[in-house]
């Protein structure tokens, strides 16, 4: 089995320049063309054969997950992505109603070596159509994180209800056992993400109000932060969330700074992934740490962004 993984790999790895270059153009083909590929190999068993391998298997310190984006709509199949390594999934931004997001392409940028920007703007089919598509792969053995956040447009307590609309239509799914309140995406109305001195911070009370009262008991829920956050918003979140029943903090989301090194020429919008978001998704978990042993809180830190390799 490890011999029919290898050379997988290294057949896509042959591939993969080719793969980019026919979708320079719109990198999202790239992504449309996998999750097709991905629920035709479950669909008929290749998964198993063609993916799964014993480092699959193997104890880590820490537990591997896909970001938020990368499953949107939880059409990947969850044993697909468990053959690739990962330890759970993640699906969203689930939003309550469907959402076509920005409407022009390209909505996502490449920047070799190492970094994307996209502009996608949240789309998504809605939490109804989601569950249904989660549904539809039975009993699995993988763990699933619901990212979940207002579809965009919606203000006050139709905001609100959006969010508790979402979480009551997918908690009670199948290995469904956390929750990403997603408050700092740089490409809808969330802007540079969660100012929790200023304007965000009723915002910020009432969503943690919402995830206290619509998340099972059992069920554990955290916030996924903006990279671009300063230290005053970074203490204010944290005295937010101490008062909350919120079990950790993502660090982070995308950059809406775009960093010339790494993004040349910049497409004006979107938010930076990979190499151009590492060092400030560094500094904002650092310091997210130093504030939170300050204050002596239990509240843990799942580290996204910028990430690409184990070391």
């Amino acid at each position: 089995m490890n011999l029919v993984r290898k050379t997988v790999d290294n057949t896509y790895n042959l591939f993969r320049n080719l793969i980019f270059r026919l979708t320079i153009n719109d990198p999202e083909k790239a992504h449309e063309r996998f999750i097709e590929l991905s629920d035709l190999a479950h669909k008929y068993g290749f998964d198993k054969l063609l993916f799964d391998n014993k480092e699959n298997y193997r104890q880590n310190k820490f537990d591997i997950s896909n970001a938020g984006g990368f499953n949107k709509n939880g059409n990947i199949p969850p044993q697909f992505l468990r053959y690739l390594g990962f330890d759970r999934i993640e699906v969203g931004t689930v939003t309550a109603d469907p959402w076509l997001g920005n409407p022009e392409r390209p909505r996502i940028w490449r920047f070799p070596p190492a970094t994307l920007v996209n502009c996608l703007g949240l789309p998504g089919v809605g939490a109804e159509q989601i569950a249904e598509n989660l549904e539809k792969y039975g009993k699995h053995n993988v763990p699933v994180t619901m990212n979940v956040m207002s579809t965009p447009g919606k203000k006050g307590k139709e905001l609100l209800d959006d969010i508790a609309s979402s979480i009551k239509t997918t908690r009670g799914l199948h290995e469904v056992d956390r929750f990403i309140l997603n408050i700092s995406c740089p490409n809808t109305r969330c802007g540079l993400g969660v100012n929790a001195r200023k304007k965000y911070q009723d915002e910020l009370r009432s969503y943690l109000g919402v995830m206290d009262k619509e998340v099972l008991s059992w069920q554990k829920y955290g916030v996924k932060v903006s990279p671009d956050l300063t230290e005053e918003d970074i203490e204010a979140t944290i005295e937010l969330l101490t008062k909350s029943n919120a079990s950790y903090i993502v660090t982070t989301n995308t950059t809406a700074k775009h960093n010339p090194e790494h993004i040349n020429p910049s497409p004006g919008k979107g938010g930076a992934s990979g190499a151009a978001l590492y060092y400030l998704s560094l500094r904002t978990q650092r310091m997210f740490e130093k504030k939170l042993d300050e204050v002596q809180s239990k509240i843990e830190i799942i580290a996204v962004g910028g990430i690409d390799s184990a070391d």
